[in-house]
């Protein structure tokens, strides 16, 4: 009997515990994401624009026979060919100009012949007219007949040098050393006057040709500093300058420009293809804000993205729609959503939601504005 008694003593207590554990709640502490912020205070100057272009070397020429034409009888290069000055790079038939030297070596000859001939004549009339043998008129001619012999000398003296020049043309030479960009012409071709053979790219030098629209040409200006990324090269952002800026537009109503490539390394060849960055400015009226690209989450709407704006008297975030214009460095330039003051946060912000309740990592809450 007393043990019944224990027993529904003990089963009492258990229901009694059982019933008060079950009316208390289990705490479970807030999670509270920590952000890091930036306040919204700099302003874009400048707005990065990229452009497409090919490098060519600074001095460059497309060759073609000089004064002369006919047959090529030798092509001795081909395109991407180191080449030396002097060197020849293309022969033409010679036959026609070697003729033509021999011509003008007989027609030398027999002027020469006939110089001699009429000095003799002039200086034996001299004499005779000073013995009183001859007379004024006469010895006037044979003067005039020695002057023209003399003429006769020294135009054939010229047509035998330009026959020689034209036969030494029929070897078309390098100008300087450099490397053969170009080539238009093959063995046993034809070809006139002013025909291109190569285009010869000098050692040296490079820079990027590329064109600019219309609609930024007053925003670029010579000297302006910039970079290059040429495609498939290992070292990025080589330093340029603007070198060129045409004054006409062509197709498509864009300027021609050229960018000089800052110590150019020796891997960099002409036809290359490069992509020319500049800061352009921007107008006053139109600047935006900077802010890092850890700030902006992007959107599939084109140059649109959203961040989240902490409200310090609430202490949570808003997401906000903004648009951007480019980039400053290695800031984006946004251009509308933002407001000086904003203060924004930059780290994280894929885990936020809009409403959000945060805390804040930086010690003062907010930084003093965006990094350059």
């Amino acid at each position: 009997m007393l043990k019944r008694k224990i027993n529904s003593l003990l089963w009492l207590v258990l229901v009694s515990l059982l019933f008060s554990s079950c009316g208390k709640k289990e705490q479970i502490p807030d999670m509270i994401r920590s952000i890091k912020t930036v306040k919204v205070s700099q302003r874009a100057t400048k707005q990065l624009r990229k452009f497409s272009g090919v490098v060519y070397a600074v001095n460059y020429a497309y060759l073609s026979f000089e004064d002369v034409q006919g047959r090529v009888i030798k092509v001795n290069v081909d395109i991407g060919d180191e080449v030396k000055k002097g060197e020849v790079l293309a022969v033409l038939d010679p036959q026609k100009y070697m003729l033509d030297v021999k011509v003008a070596q007989a027609q030398l000859k027999k002027a020469q012949a006939s110089l001699v001939k009429a000095e003799a004549d002039y200086e034996r009339e001299k004499i005779l007219f000073k013995k009183g043998a001859s007379f004024q008129q006469r010895l006037d001619t044979r003067k005039f007949q020695y002057e023209a012999a003399q003429s006769e000398v020294n135009s054939t003296q010229a047509g035998l040098k330009l026959a020689q020049r034209n036969l030494k043309n029929t070897e078309l030479k390098s100008p300087y050393e450099g490397f053969i960009g170009e080539r238009f012409i093959q063995a046993n071709q034809e070809v006139g006057l002013g025909t291109r053979i190569f285009r010869i790219d000098e050692k040296g030098d490079m820079e990027v040709h590329f064109k600019i629209p219309e609609s930024i040409r007053k925003r670029v200006t010579l000297k302006m500093k910039g970079s290059v990324d040429i495609m498939g090269h290992n070292k990025q952002h080589l330093d340029c300058e603007i070198s060129f800026l045409g004054t006409a537009a062509s197709e498509g109503n864009a300027f021609p420009a050229k960018a000089l490539i800052i110590d150019t390394p020796k891997s960099v060849k002409p036809g290359m293809t490069a992509n020319i960055s500049l800061p352009l400015p921007i107008e006053k009226s139109k600047q935006g804000f900077l802010l890092p690209p850890g700030a902006i989450l992007m959107s599939m709407k084109k140059q649109t993205g959203y961040v989240y704006i902490y409200n310090p008297e609430t202490s949570k975030v808003h997401k906000r729609e903004v648009h951007f214009a480019g980039a400053q460095g290695n800031l984006g330039v946004i251009s509308e959503g933002l407001n000086e003051g904003d203060i924004v946060a930059t780290a994280g912000i894929s885990f936020l939601l809009d409403g959000m309740k945060v805390k804040l990592l930086n010690t003062n809450g907010v930084s003093n504005g965006a990094e350059e």
